[in-house]
């Protein structure tokens, strides 16, 4: 039992389990707090606590220097400049010591430690000194830790590739196996164009139609490449047709890049069409040319300009400017690579109809020692125009000066409002 008196005399006597709680007195009303029972000792008769030592006699002393640290004047009475209460260095040399032993009383028991220990809020250890010893003149230079460096994070995050090390980029594993995959996709698609062309006879199915479907897959996958390695900002090949979404990773891609080869090339085969063939080759390959000249200016417009008020010629011809001698690397690429996908689609035609059909023998360009080295060539150059065009609009997209891009907001004009009208006479 808790048993302790109220200042008016009454007497408490309550259960150990409201020790540190508050009471009401019944008789006078006031709030007592219940002592817990190591303060049980310490309680007088009239409900206040006994202090074991009387107050230091410097008590009246310190009132000076309390009223300097506790009223709200910030000059100093004594020195006549702005109050500085931060601890001296002789409020440091005080701390540890007890205020009996500074006092002049004397304490029984071992002598106070000038420290006190100090423990952690958290988790209740004491926190002990680290011992620092002084560092000897004759003493060696310690040697420093170099970093070391990480690796496991390459396969998320990779240097940036310089246009420069595109070519020896895509010997890497990774890279060639998109490559190798795309050339499997060629091989899967002529083997089903030559069963299309046996099918021919009796089911109508003609192998054109496995092509332009191959066709499609292609311009996807490199439109994909274009964007992945250009405005998303990686460093690798990516996945062939990536997730196989229709509309963001099929669709979205082939007809960006389908509008850019009918920009360029549109004109040249409008005039093998409608010229006779002893005078339109000469118009066709001037404009076949051209086109190959703006391929890769309308191919980043297409992808990445956002809209198609940036195939305006002279923001086509500013790109071609600003990137200067790369742009015309861009172009050396593209135009073997769009020879030679041309010659091997084209190849899978004559060969399905040469072995299905019995068609004569074109010449050469359907021989297989001819057919494989030209599609190899034309995987690689195509992956290799297409990761150089992506590094075109990574390096300087922000100075092609393209509109659209981003929105600028404009003040609001101030509105004029007319003065009113007033009624005549």
């Amino acid at each position: 039992m808790i048993r302790f008196p109220c200042h008016c005399s009454y007497r408490f006597e309550l259960p150990d389990d409201m020790a540190g709680g508050l009471m009401q007195c019944p008789k006078c009303g006031r709030l007592n707090d219940v002592p817990t029972l190591s303060d049980l000792p310490h309680i007088a008769d009239d409900g206040t606590f006994e202090i074991s030592q009387p107050p230091s006699s410097d008590a009246e002393q310190r009132l000076p220097e309390l009223k300097r640290i506790y009223s709200s004047d910030k000059i100093d009475e004594q020195t006549g400049e702005e109050k500085d209460l931060r601890p001296t260095e002789a409020d440091y040399a005080r701390i540890g010591q007890d205020d009996a032993a500074s006092a002049g009383s004397p304490v029984p028991g071992p002598a106070p430690s000038p420290i006190r220990p100090k423990y952690d809020p958290e988790t209740g250890e004491r926190v002990r000194e680290i011992q620092v010893q002084q560092a000897e003149e004759d003493r060696p230079d310690i040697p420093m830790a170099r970093p070391a460096p990480l690796g496991y994070a390459t396969a998320l995050q990779r240097h940036h590739v310089p246009i420069r090390r595109v070519f020896f980029e895509l010997f890497t594993p990774i890279n060639l196996a998109v490559m190798f995959f795309v050339f499997m996709a060629h091989m899967s698609f002529m083997i089903l164009i030559i069963i299309a062309f046996c099918l021919w006879a009796t089911l109508g199915l003609h192998g054109s139609i496995i092509n332009i479907f191959l066709t499609v897959l292609l311009l996807a996958h490199y439109g994909n490449t274009i964007i992945e390695t250009g405005p998303d900002g990686r460093d690798e090949l990516p996945r062939p047709l990536r997730d196989l979404n229709f509309s963001e990773d099929i669709w979205h891609p082939f007809t960006r890049m389908f509008l850019a080869l009918l920009i360029c090339f549109g004109p040249a085969l409008l005039i093998i069409r409608w010229m006779p063939a002893p005078a339109s080759l000469i118009p066709a390959m001037m404009a076949a040319a051209m086109g190959m000249l703006l391929f890769p200016a309308v191919t980043l417009t297409s992808l990445a300009g956002g809209t198609y008020l940036n195939f305006r010629p002279d923001r086509l011809v500013e790109i071609m400017r600003i990137t200067g001698g790369r742009y015309v690397a861009a172009v050396a690429l593209w135009a073997p690579a769009i020879l030679l996908n041309a010659w091997v689609l084209f190849g899978y035609d004559t060969i399905g109809a040469t072995l299905a059909m019995n068609y004569p023998w074109t010449g050469w360009i359907n021989e297989w020692s001819v057919l494989f080295p030209m599609l190899s060539l034309a995987v690689f150059f195509a992956h290799w125009a297409a990761w150089h065009t992506g590094l075109l609009y990574r390096q300087e997209h922000e100075r092609f000066g393209w509109v659209m891009q981003r929105y600028v907001r404009r003040p609001l004009r101030p509105r004029i409002v007319p003065p009113p009208v007033r009624p005549g006479p």
